[in-house]
């Protein structure tokens, strides 16, 4: 028997690491543990914790007692991402990472844990989650969305840029791959009953009244106040982009605080940094009266102010929260840093330079940017000679991801949401390792 541990870290997941442990305990008799690390997560986890499962809430002290750890480094490996998305000191991050660690561990002797399933795990409870694995020797898979619509990760050994496949030779994705399997009944999430009005008014009040709440738990210092901001960029349309039918550049920007920047990006670490490099470069090459466009993030468009920018950058179409698709199309080339974007440019065969670190930053299918002094050299390659990749390799190598890496589906519930796809592949996973 497998005896689960799923933390839920972030409240809008709940309903999915639910409905999936819920779904693994039907069809597979996984047994599961719900880890709440949050007042709120503790609160959905007892609306939802069926009579066989233990919810584990962490204490709401910061009395951190013994190190759990044995460096500073150590810790800082752990947290480092969540204090530099959230802010808080490096005391109130240790004080948070042996607390977290405690209760896991506890967990993990007292209910006989052999297995952990964790969304994406870069925060800290994913990294201790990791560490407590190694230590007893115990199995861990991570989930993150795909690259594709409607399509998840699960792996082994992390996400994205930590992800298994990141090793994987030529000559594998080359191979004929294996089909997901998706035999069986479809398996539809059960009834998930959300946090009422009182509960998250009565959380409100009490966060409010603690004045040591945000130190007990500094990932919840976005909660302290709504960081907006207001943004007088005029943006343009991709159909009144496209009616022009002139080739143009697509500079394609991410959540400023996503882990694909903060982590995977060695050369930019915020999105205004990317842009004015990539416009400097392109002026550079091609000139100033070659059209580029710009396509926000949908979630920074009320949290990061790029007019300041627009107003020095002369033949630039600013694009909001509207499909990307049509602009691939349309565009001479791509310049990404990891996003799921880059991937949908080499899909389409597109120009794709990749600044940043990802499974799919492989030199047979795309521009790989290593050095901020490798842009200019393959912009002018790009245009002297154009794209030097062979089309046959990417569609080996996107065939071999659609096929065997991706699974079908989203964290995003629907009634007639099927979880038979992605308990087939975990299943699939543990029989394999």
């Amino acid at each position: 028997m497998n005896n689960v541990l799923y933390p839920l870290t972030y409240l809008g997941l709940g309903p999915y690491m639910i409905a999936l442990a819920r779904a693994l305990q039907s069809r597979y008799n996984f047994c599961p543990t719900y880890l709440a690390v949050t007042p709120s997560e503790a609160a959905f986890a007892m609306n939802n914790a069926s009579g066989d499962s233990l919810v584990l809430a962490l204490p709401d002290d910061t009395d951190s007692g013994t190190d759990a750890l044995l460096s500073q480094a150590e810790y800082e490996s752990v947290y480092g991402f969540m204090k530099a998305k959230y802010g808080g000191s490096h005391k109130e991050w240790r004080d948070r990472v042996n607390t977290v660690f405690r209760c896991v561990e506890r967990a993990v002797v007292d209910r006989k844990i052999t297995l952990f399933i964790v969304w994406n795990g870069s925060d800290c409870v994913g990294k201790v989650c990791q560490i407590l694995a190694h230590k007893h020797g115990l199995k861990i898979l991570y989930l993150e969305n795909g690259y594709f619509p409607n399509t998840l990760q699960i792996d082994p050994c992390g996400v994205n840029a930590e992800a298994s496949i990141c090793e994987l030779s030529r000559a594998e994705w080359e191979r004929e791959p294996v089909p997901v399997v998706v035999s069986g009944q479809p398996t539809h999430p059960s009834h998930i009953v959300p946090l009422s009005l009182f509960q998250r008014a009565v959380l409100k009040c009490k966060s409010k009244l603690d004045r040591r709440f945000f130190s007990r738990y500094p990932e919840l210092r976005d909660q302290q106040k709504a960081k907006r901001v207001h943004t007088n960029l005029t943006l343009s349309t991709s159909h009144s982009v496209l009616k022009n039918k002139k080739e143009f550049a697509l500079i394609v920007l991410q959540v400023h605080d996503d882990t694909q920047l903060l982590l995977n990006s060695p050369l930019f670490k915020n999105p205004r940094d990317f842009l004015l490099h990539c416009y400097s470069s392109i002026r550079e090459v091609y000139g100033p009266n070659y059209p580029i466009v710009v396509k926000l993030h949908p979630v920074d468009m009320d949290r990061i102010c790029y007019a300041d920018l627009a107003s020095s950058m002369r033949g630039v179409s600013w694009i909001g929260a509207e499909p990307v698709q049509p602009l691939l199309l349309g565009c001479g080339f791509v310049m990404v840093i990891n996003s799921s974007v880059g991937l949908q440019s080499i899909a389409l065969h597109k120009p794709t330079l990749v600044f940043g670190d990802s499974f799919y930053s492989r030199s047979e299918v795309c521009t790989v940017v290593r050095s901020v002094h490798d842009t200019r050299v393959a912009l002018l390659a790009l245009k002297g000679s154009g794209y030097q990749k062979d089309p046959r390799q990417i569609d080996r190598f996107v065939h071999y991801l659609s096929q065997s890496y991706f699974v079908p589906g989203s964290w995003s519930l629907k009634p007639d949401s099927d979880l038979t796809p992605v308990i087939n592949r975990i299943q699939w996973l543990l029989n394999k390792a």
